[in-house]
């Protein structure tokens, strides 16, 4: 019996772990820069435009929703 063998279950539960926070962290920068390009882009433009009290609270509502998973 390798080594191994005894801690097999641990080490594939851990690759699993290691596998999805490297997903997670690949789509927390995707969900980075779509906002960036939300706010440089529609909530700037809506603001200089004077009707920026909207757009900040669809931002404010976004942000809950990407930071609450």
């Amino acid at each position: 019996m390798p080594g191994y063998t005894m801690q097999k279950q641990q080490l594939q539960t851990r690759l699993r772990r290691i596998q999805v926070a490297a997903i997670q962290a690949a789509l927390d920068k995707v969900s980075l820069g779509l906002l960036d390009g939300h706010i440089r882009g529609c909530v700037r433009d809506e603001i200089k435009a004077g009707g920026g009290e909207a757009r900040v609270d669809e931002l404010l509502e976004v942000m809950d929703r990407v930071l609450r998973r």
